[in-house]
């Protein structure tokens, strides 16, 4: 019995101590990325002097608002009759190179209209566990669910969602609109990397220019006064950075 105790502690801590290492072993070279797409981007690993090069070149981000715009709520309702309301979805939604009709109502669900730009209306949607915006554009009539706040440009003809997805990976998604066309960009990386900044860069060719900042800090072992085991948090001073483009 107390050869099999002794087994069970000396395995109990291996586990802990490749924990340790796991942790407090940052590894700037381990950097997984996926693809998933119809369209064609390239996607380049750039240095630092490049990415200032190119940073001030670059466009204004839309600012985040969250507010209910009534006055645009009344516009809605009155061009686009039964589409989207407070609990209701009746549309056609894009989803991964289909379109499919979607409706449904659900008291959980708040939908509210926060502002209109080019020729999307963006709603977001609150509901347990979830925060995402609605984009509902008025020639063809069909819902892009996205996650993140949206950067609309190109005069309404490309779609940015940039950050968080839901399945725990960062994700950086390109919809490109042209009359009824629509094809898609998806590119995903762990969420080690957090998203430090992103600058939408000016550009004459119809695929967007972007750069995007991002930032992996390693980990440090701190006091534990309230509970058994380590505790760790991020090292500011240690870390790894990578700079995207894609164009």
């Amino acid at each position: 019995m107390h050869y099999i105790t002794l087994i069970f502690i000396f395995i109990q801590l291996s586990l802990n101590a490749q924990s340790d290492n796991f942790l407090l072993n940052l590894d700037c070279d381990d950097f997984a990325q996926n693809i998933s797409a119809n369209k064609r981007m390239n996607v380049d690993l750039i240095n630092l002097e490049r990415y200032n090069s190119l940073k001030n070149d670059t466009l204004a981000k839309k600012k985040k608002i969250l507010i209910e715009n009534l006055e645009l709520t009344k516009s809605f309702e009155k061009n686009f009759p039964n589409k989207i309301s407070k609990h209701c979805v009746n549309s056609k939604i894009y989803e991964t190179d289909s379109i499919r009709d979607l409706s449904f109502c659900n008291d959980g669900y708040n939908i509210k209209l926060i502002e209109k730009k080019f020729n999307f209306y963006i709603f977001k949607l609150d509901a347990f566990e979830i925060d995402s915006y609605l984009l509902f554009d008025t020639k063809s009539q069909i819902i892009y669910a996205i996650n993140n706040y949206p950067q609309i440009i190109k005069e309404g003809k490309i779609i940015l969602d940039f950050g968080y997805e839901y399945g725990g990976q960062n994700a950086f998604n390109f919809y490109f609109i042209e009359d009824k066309d629509i094809s898609y960009f998806e590119y995903r990386i762990p969420n080690q990397y957090q998203i430090k900044d992103y600058k939408i860069l000016n550009s004459s060719t119809n695929n967007p220019k972007i750069l995007v900042h991002l930032i992996k800090y390693g980990y440090k072992e701190v006091p534990n006064k309230k509970e058994l085991g380590k505790k760790y948090e991020y090292d500011k001073e240690k870390f790894c950075e990578k700079i995207i483009m894609f164009n």
